[in-house]
């Protein structure tokens, strides 16, 4: 298995974890892997921080492109639809709190705090940033695999407050 994230802080905790992780630091809009290569695709709270639709599918095509005929795709996202929040529109910002363990030295911290909409919450010991979220509507998952000619979905679900699917490509992209 490997692994890949735009986060070079999460892929060094991915190490840190297990030496023997294969991780590598990549954008999922232009992944640096050959065609057809992976027998699975895990996508967990990836595809809702892309702003736009179009965004969107191109992130899915990346996914198609490198998945090998016969192989599957998981994709899970942030759904509307949830319980424990409430959300006016679909593009949010929603805080997200990094733990000063995770910010190298103290002085990191301090000139982080000097950024525009950047809160120091000194309590809980973390750094407070605003996150871009597209937040799916049921449905609208799916809806971006229409135009996937040889994607096909398996099935649809919704869990702790996530959409997902989990599809299965049926041949080779032409």
């Amino acid at each position: 298995a490997i692994g890949s994230d735009r986060s070079i802080g999460l892929i060094e905790l991915a190490k840190e974890k297990d030496s023997n992780n294969q991780v590598f630091a990549a954008d999922s809009l232009r992944l640096p892997m050959r065609d057809e290569c992976v027998d699975v695709i895990l996508s967990i709270a990836v595809v809702h921080h892309f702003s736009t639709r179009a965004l969107r599918i191109q992130a899915l095509r990346e996914l198609n492109r490198i998945l090998r005929v016969g192989g599957k795709i998981f994709i899970q996202v942030w759904a509307l639809e949830q319980d424990e929040r409430k959300f006016e529109h679909q593009d949010v910002f929603v805080p997200w709190h990094l733990q000063y363990k995770y910010e190298d030295e103290e002085e990191n911290i301090n000139e982080v705090i000097k950024e525009k909409d950047v809160i120091n919450d000194a309590e809980k010991k973390t750094i407070v940033y605003k996150r871009y979220y597209h937040v799916f509507q049921k449905g609208e998952l799916e809806e971006l695999f229409k135009d996937f000619e040889n994607i096909e979905i398996e099935e649809s679900f919704y869990d702790h407050a996530n959409w997902g699917v989990i599809a299965r490509k049926t041949k080779k992209l032409v």
